[in-house]
């Protein structure tokens, strides 16, 4: 589903996947686990205004069910994927 998704950098993609990075459903605001991702990592990777890049059609945004789901469960887990 597209809405399970977002299109990010691999390095992005790879934080996400291991709990560093999430993303706040209401607002899109990118979170970061500050403990364990130095701030000068984040300055590098991130916007500076710390929000999702979303498609102009509101139908191919992240669906919040999804956002919320990994903010639950992967967000701080420290969670590794070989």
């Amino acid at each position: 589903s597209v809405r399970n998704g977002r299109a990010l950098s691999g390095t992005l993609h790879w934080m996400c996947d291991r709990g560093l990075i999430s993303v706040e459903p209401d607002t899109h605001r990118i979170l970061v686990s500050h403990n364990k991702v130095p701030q000068e990592v984040v300055g590098r990777l991130l916007r500076p205004e710390g929000r999702l890049f979303l498609p102009k059609d509101r139908r191919d945004w992240p669906h919040p069910a999804h956002l919320e789901w990994h903010r639950a469960h992967r967000f701080g887990s420290g969670a590794s994927y070989a």
